[in-house]
This record gives structure tokens, C-alpha cells and sequence, in this order.
């Protein structure tokens, strides 16, 4: 995606991360619904089109992206680290810090291992074209700070909102049920059907392969 939301216009730079290890989809989905990226993000995580509060936004509204694996509007262009740095430091693909209510949750004690979990999950969807507005400049956010910026509460129990957000529903949950890491990228238009509830599942209590510090 656009560092700022949109579409791209590089939109041929496929990312191609090989075979995924279902093991480490199935517990970045449950690290990603236990810390409720769908609530900013969309049920289908496809981006969130009405936009949320934001204190660090120029105009005071974010518009989380679409974390589909679409080149043109997802993370399709995205490489492993890069998504990392933006989960673990709350920065995009060029370094710069992302608006508030992104948080880094690396500061809440998210490892490495987790954040390349959580990666290879949103890897595993089916891509879908779903643009949403881009965020305006975010003056008052400053990358790896520390802290998440004035965001609201952040823990993985109850996940991060803000300061009372919309829930942005682009469709229905996302199901890493079965890894799907190839095939077309569907069209979302305005109101994206992505597939089966979202449930975290029995995630396997086994640890990843091949991920960052040994996962």
C-alpha cells in the first residue's frame, strides 16, 4: 500500500516470501485477533474506509489500511521486515511513524517472533483491491518513540481502539483456517465480502519455523 493509504503505483513489486508455515499463520492469527486488529482495521482487515480518532492526524481522523496481501492497495509490496517494523515501531515502508491509534507494540512487549507471525497470517489472505481514503500528515507522531502516541489503552487482552474509534466492517472475519497464499485478488469496491467469520481458533501452543530469534 501507499505509505499514506491509496493505491499504489508501483503496484508490480510483488513481495514473494515462499511456502508459509501454517503453524506460524495459525498463531499470528491469534496474536493478531487478541490484540484486535479488526477493530481499527476491518473484520476482513481490508482497511477501514470511514476512518478512526486520531491525535496525532492532521484533521484528526487516520484511516487504517488494507492489510490484504493486494499490491496495489495491501501490503503486497510489503517485505517481512518492513511489516515488522510497522507492528513492533509503529513506522510504514519508508520509516515514517505512522498515525495514532497504530500503536508499537513492541513497547508492549511483542517480540520479534511474534510480529513475524502476525506477518506471515496476513501473508496467508486472499488479496482483495480495497482503497481507502489516505491518512493526512501525522506532525505530532514520532517513530519508535517509546510510547505509542496519546492512543488510548493498549494490552493484549483487551486490544487497542483509541479513543473510541469506528469499527470499520469491510466484510465479514477474516479465516486463516486454511492457508490461501495464492489466487486473484478479488475486488472489494465499497462494501468487501472476504470470506468466514474471524475466529483465533485453537492456535497450536508449538512455537514457528524459521522465524526471527529462533521462533
Amino acid at each position: 500500500m501507499a505509505p499514506d493509504g491509496g493505491t499504489r503505483l508501483d503496484a508490480g513489486c510483488h513481495v514473494d516470501a515462499g511456502p508459509l508455515d501454517p503453524v506460524a499463520v495459525a498463531l499470528g492469527k491469534a496474536l493478531l485477533v487478541q490484540y484486535q486488529c479488526q477493530n481499527c482495521h476491518g473484520l476482513a482487515l481490508t482497511g477501514n474506509f470511514d476512518g478512526v480518532p486520531s491525535p496525532t492526524a492532521v484533521g484528526g481522523t487516520a484511516y487504517p489500511p488494507n492489510l490484504t496481501p493486494d499490491d496495489a492497495t495491501g501490503i503486497g509490496c510489503w517485505s517481512d521486515e518492513q511489516l515488522m517494523a510497522a507492528i513492533l515501531s509503529g513506522v510504514d515502508d519508508t520509516g515514517a511513524a505512522l498515525c495514532a491509534p497504530m500503536p508499537e507494540f513492541g513497547d508492549a512487549g511483542m517480540s520479534d517472533a511474534d510480529a513475524w507471525t502476525i506477518a506471515q497470517f496476513l501473508r496467508s489472505l486472499h488479496p482483495i483491491h480495497f482503497v481507502v481514503p489516505a491518512t493526512p500528515a501525522c506532525p505530532n507522531a514520532v517513530p519508535d518513540s517509546g510510547t505509542a502516541p496519546d492512543a488510548g489503552p493498549l494490552h493484549p487482552d483487551g486490544g487497542h481502539r483509541g479513543d473510541g474509534g469506528t469499527r470499520a466492517d469491510a466484510g465479514p472475519d477474516v479465516d486463516a483456517g486454511a492457508v490461501d497464499s495464492g489466487g486473484p485478488a478479488a475486488d472489494a469496491g465499497t462494501g468487501s465480502d472476504a470470506g468466514p467469520d474471524a475466529d483465533a481458533g485453537d492456535a497450536p501452543d508449538g512455537g514457528t519455523d524459521g522465524g526471527p530469534d529462533g521462533g
